[in-house]
């Protein structure tokens, strides 16, 4: 069970690093 909770927390933790990602490309194709 503490396995799945694990995997669970880095599968978030993965998916708000790539939502990071993409909204600073965001940012740099569209400046200011």
């Amino acid at each position: 069970m503490d396995r799945a909770i694990v995997l669970q927390e880095k599968a978030r933790w993965i998916a708000q690093e790539e939502m990071v990602i993409a909204i600073r490309l965001m940012l740099h194709s569209f400046p200011d």
